[in-house]
This record gives structure tokens, C-alpha cells and sequence, in this order.
């Protein structure tokens, strides 16, 4: 919100300004606070350095350069698209990571289910046959003799 805020033409306080009252979250209350504790007669910079000690550091990027932006004069908005664009393929990566660990999480149940599955149905009967007739082959079994004159009844 805050490089639509810039893009719209909106000066690092009034970007803050505005975002601060259009919505909520975490980040949005913080920039709030930011915006009380300014108009109150704080240093903008300053309430921007202490955000990332209130609500985490992960803040501190977007924080570093805000503050960078204001003491430097620097154009605003190509350094948050910048920002945006590090972020975004942060979570790409981050994302991949956990792709690319997904089989190895999967063998687990394939272990421990799909394997005792295959071996149940595909080993133990054979195992069972193996151990009723022996381990003489099929064709040199006694055959029943069919030549053999049928007894009297």
C-alpha cells in the first residue's frame, strides 16, 4: 500500500499517513503508531527505526529503506518496488524449498504403509505356497494316475 500510496505522488509522511488509516494488521497499527508519535512531535525517521524493535525484524528491510529514501532524498517508490520484488522472490524460494523437500517427507508413509502393503500381498503368499509344497518344482510332483482301472464301488 505504501508504493501505491508513492506512485499516487504521495510524499514519504503522507504515504505513511495513509496507509496508517486504511485498514488493519500488524503493520498497518504499527505505521498508526508511527503517524501518532509524529504528529505528536516525533521524528518521523526516528519512529520508523524503532517499528522493527516492536513488531519483529522482519520489518527492517522495508523500515531501512524508508528511512534511506527520507534522509537521502532518494526517489521512494523505485526502492519499494525493488523491495517487492526481493520479497517476492524470498517467498518463491522459500516456497521451492519446500517443494523440493516434499519427497523426501513422503517416504515416510511410503515406508511405513505401502511397502508392509506390497510385501503382505506379493511375498507372503508366495511364501506360504513355498512352504506347503516344499521346494520341488511344479512338474515333478506325483501326478494322479488316470490310466489306473476304476474300483468296483
Amino acid at each position: 500500500m505504501l508504493q501505491l500510496a508513492v506512485s499516487a505522488g504521495h510524499s514519504l509522511h503522507t504515504a505513511v499517513a495513509a496507509v496508517a488509516g486504511s485498514g488493519t494488521g500488524l503493520v498497518i497499527e504499527g505505521l498508526a503508531g508511527v503517524q501518532q508519535r509524529f504528529e505528536r512531535g516525533g521524528q518521523l525517521v526516528d519512529e520508523l527505526a524503532k517499528l522493527p524493535d516492536q513488531l519483529g525484524p522482519e520489518l527492517q528491510p522495508l523500515c531501512t529503506t524508508l528511512i534511506v529514501s527520507a534522509s537521502s532524498g532518494a526517489p521512494l517508490g523505485p526502492s519499494l518496488q525493488r523491495l517487492a520484488d526481493s520479497q517476492r522472490r524470498r517467498v518463491r524460494r522459500y516456497k521451492e524449498e519446500r517443494v523440493r523437500r516434499l519427497p523426501v517427507l513422503l517416504l515416510a508413509p511410503l515406508i511405513t504403509l505401502v511397502l508392509p502393503a506390497f510385501v503382505m500381498l506379493t511375498v507372503v503368499p508366495v511364501a506360504i505356497t513355498t512352504a506347503r509344497t516344499g521346494l520341488t518344482p511344479l512338474n515333478t510332483l506325483p501326478l494322479p494316475n488316470t490310466n489306473a482301472p476304476e474300483s468296483p464301488p
